[in-house]
């Protein structure tokens, strides 16, 4: 029975060893020229038709060798070599490469001296890239038809002069951007968002990056490549789009266990969202989301988003928050700005922010006995900013390759509001604080999606915030901890004046809104429960996973978050079931 087994396994080997028998290629000289140092190099294919296309792109060698007469003459198989029988000829100079009629701006342009050309070896890929860089030229300044070529040659002593000649043919300028298709999508707005417009030149490289911005957009879909009909001097670019379901209602539900601030055992906490993009064709974005993150406290945020007003490259933003924490203050928070679109979904913004916080309720009692102002104090923050944001994502909702960058600055006034009920308390209580001040702030966020082979993905960011300012008080710092900032932790869970949270993730897809996941996250933080200046480093961890129905993305996380010398423990998880409806 072994020799059997063993006769078998020999047999597999023999077949094996059959089938990945290696081609080699002998070249054959039709003279006694020395075999170019390239046709020494050995190398071997596991397939004739690959051996064969070898062939073709050693020749496209040897012309940039300057052997522009060589040739394959024929070949034959001997067993498991192809002989090759090549005609090498002469090789040869290109003495001089001149300018025929190419205008001074194309010359500039394209970089092209006719010195570079000169009593060098004669090169099919350098000549190649010239026309190339010519022709792109021409075709990106309404020419779609233009002709280089290469005339007036003059050959002898293997010596080769040439000029480089341009037919520009017929100008072409665009007529419109026709929208097929059952999205609601204007064409004005998608002259303006790509950047091509009625009467502008032809441009081939706009045209080619129309499936790119279109992917940048989450509410339609390119069923098919745009196609550019020419007429009479015309160009008129026909795009089929798809209506992609966007338009959000989520709702997210947290169990956050032992809660400081109730006494059950569990703290139940909600976040609602609105979020309607293009509908009215244009655009546009309306957003609202109120949240009940902590007991008590309410967070409410208003968004709305115009591009392109009056047909021009200009567009509207404008926002609103408001966050009231427990009985103890409220903050409000307005923005408006206007952004340039310059590139597809890429913009820079001018803004003008406004900050209040009043306090609802002053701790009298502590203010008599230490006889000092508290940490949260009534407060004014005027600033003015610049948000600069790029993207290049292959798919909005859920990417798995591409990039998404913003970073923005704002510099400003702060003023401390005094109080009456505590200036009762002490008529000079605020004499050894500064009412007035400068502040500074930063927001920074990057992140990266890595694709791996087809159902995988990571995902690597890094979100921070930073704000610089003298007597910088609790009311006024950034929140973070709970779903969406640091999972793992009870939802603003840490004050701090800045922060820098890093993340990364895996992707397990097995659709595009359908993926199993995990995640670490970790933050740079000054934690206000400590001593000011006191660095810390939390992190959590944990899976989850999203399903997509018919009735929408229902979503579903563990997270464990580990801060200082806590233990980590499975009774202090967090979980988050959440629903995404799309429509």
């Amino acid at each position: 029975m072994k020799l059997i087994f063993i006769n078998i396994f020999l047999f597999a080997v023999l077949i094996s060893l059959n089938a990945q028998e290696k081609i080699g290629i002998n070249y054959v000289l039709k003279s006694e020229t020395v075999l170019p140092k390239l046709l020494k190099q050995k190398k071997f294919f596991n397939a004739k038709e690959k051996a064969e296309q070898s062939l073709k792109q050693t020749l496209y060698k040897l012309y940039n060798l300057g052997f522009i007469e060589a040739s394959i003459d024929s070949f034959s198989y001997e067993q498991d070599v192809l002989n090759a029988y090549l005609f090498l000829g002469e090789k040869y100079m290109l003495t001089a490469l001149e300018n025929g009629n190419l205008q001074e701006e194309v010359v500039r342009k394209v970089k092209f001296q006719e010195l570079k050309f000169s009593n060098k070896t004669f090169s099919f890929q350098e000549i190649e890239q010239l026309q190339y860089d010519v022709l792109n030229f021409y075709e990106n300044r309404g020419y779609p038809f233009a002709e280089v070529y290469l005339d007036s040659f003059f050959i002898a002593d293997k010596q080769i002069v040439s000029k480089i000649y341009v037919k520009q043919n017929e100008l072409f300028v665009i007529d419109t951007i026709i929208v097929e298709g059952n999205t609601k999508t204007k064409s004005r707005y998608l002259q303006n968002y790509l950047s091509i417009k009625k009467d502008d030149f032809y441009n081939k490289a706009k045209i080619e990056s129309i499936s790119e911005k279109l992917a940048q957009l989450p509410f339609l879909n390119e069923s098919e490549k745009a196609k550019v009909y020419f007429e009479n001097g015309k160009a008129s670019i026909y795009v089929y789009l798809a209506k992609q379901k966007s338009n959000q209602f989520n709702a997210l539900l947290g169990i956050a266990p032992n809660s400081s601030l109730t006494k059950n055992k569990v703290n139940i906490t909600g976040d609602v969202k609105l979020h309607l993009r293009n509908s009215f064709g244009v655009g546009e974005e309306i957003y609202l989301d109120f949240k009940q993150l902590k007991p008590r406290t309410q967070n409410l945020d208003l968004k709305l988003n115009y591009p392109f007003l009056l047909n021009l490259p200009f567009g509207l933003k404008a926002a609103f928050s408001l966050y009231k924490n427990d009985t103890s203050f409220l903050n409000l928070n307005s923005k408006a700005g206007v952004h340039y679109h310059f590139n597809g979904a890429d913009f820079i913004q001018l803004y003008y922010e406004n900050k209040t916080s009043n306090v609802l309720n002053y701790d009298t009692t502590k203010v008599r006995r230490t006889n000092a102002l508290p940490e949260i104090l009534d407060l004014s923050d005027n600033r003015f900013g610049l948000k600069l944001h790029f993207q290049k994502l292959d798919y909005i909702l859920n990417p798995r390759k591409g990039y998404n960058i913003s970073i923005s600055g704002a510099l400003g006034t702060k003023k401390i509001i005094e109080n009456g009920t505590l200036k009762t308390i002490n008529e000079n209580i605020y004499e050894n604080i500064n009412s007035r001040s400068i502040n500074f702030s930063l927001e920074t966020y990057f992140e990266y999606n890595i694709p791996i082979l087809k159902r995988h993905s990571f995902l690597l960011s890094n979100q921070s915030s930073f704000f610089i300012s003298k007597n910088i008080l609790e009311n006024e710092k950034f929140r973070i901890g709970g779903a969406n900032l640091l999972r793992g932790f009870d939802e603003d869970a840490i004050y701090s004046p800045f922060y820098s949270l890093f993340t990364l993730e895996y992707h397990f897809l097995l659709s595009k809104n359908t993926y199993f996941y995990t995640f670490g996250d970790m933050a740079l933080v000054e934690d206000a429960r400590f001593n000011n200046g006191t660095l810390d480093t939390p992190f959590g961890f944990g899976i989850g996973a999203a399903l997509e129905t018919k009735g929408g993305i229902f979503s579903l996380s563990y997270a464990l978050g580990k801060q200082f010398d806590n233990k980590i423990e499975l009774r202090n998880g967090k979980i988050h079931f959440g629903y995404i409806n799309l429509f």
